[in-house]
């Protein structure tokens, strides 16, 4: 069975690797993501932006999971989430289209306006503020419904806007951004499948 799964990718490389713990998955041979059809950034930034997917799967149904993860004000749970909340509610839902919530990591702080809206599969949202010089293209949480379970993609693009150096950060904050992520979707999953990390 697969496993959890973190991606690197900047341009038309990616690397795969395997995580330090592994958990069931769907079966083998199961659809990789392909293009994802994220939204241009700032003219000219591309060279610099660096995706980052982060891939597990829940033994649980799509519902259940688009609950837990589209609840903004309760992301606070997460390990190395300092504090969140709902800004502005959403035209159609409260967490939907036009939501803008708050998003504190220790000394960083992020509003983020959520552009897509689509129960119980895709959440798409934008960091429009943040603490350090920040450019974000686009961030993507999708939820694909595999066999008795879900599988959760959760993709972002960015890049650390400061002059010179701002490469090199932002290939630095690659893994680390990553490594928080797919923290998070791990203890989704064993919150959700009520057991403990094997």
């Amino acid at each position: 069975e697969a496993g959890s799964q973190r991606v690197y990718a900047s341009g038309s490389v990616a690397c795969r690797c395997p995580l330090w713990r592994r958990h069931p998955g769907p079966p083998r041979g199961a659809a990789e993501t392909g293009s994802l059809g994220l939204t241009s950034g700032r003219a000219g930034s591309r060279g610099s932006m660096q995706t980052a997917l982060m891939k597990t799967y829940i033994h649980a149904p799509a519902c259940r999971v688009w609950e837990a993860i589209t609840d903004h004000g309760a992301l606070a749970r997460f390990s190395g989430v300092t504090s969140a909340r709902l800004l502005r509610a959403g035209r159609e839902h409260a967490n939907g289209v036009g939501a803008q919530r708050e998003v504190v990591l220790g000394r960083l702080r992020f509003l983020e306006d959520i552009v897509r809206f689509e129960p119980p599969h895709v959440i798409e949202y934008r960091v429009v503020e943040c603490t350090v010089p920040f450019d974000h293209e686009l961030g993507r949480i999708e939820l694909i419904e595999r066999g008795r379970g879900t599988e959760v993609h959760w993709t972002t693009r960015f890049q650390i806007a400061i002059p010179v150096i701002g490469k090199l950060l932002t290939k630095a904050a690659r893994p680390l951004v990553c490594d928080g992520f797919h923290g998070m979707l791990l203890e989704l999953k064993h919150e959700l499948e009520g057991d403990s990390p094997n």
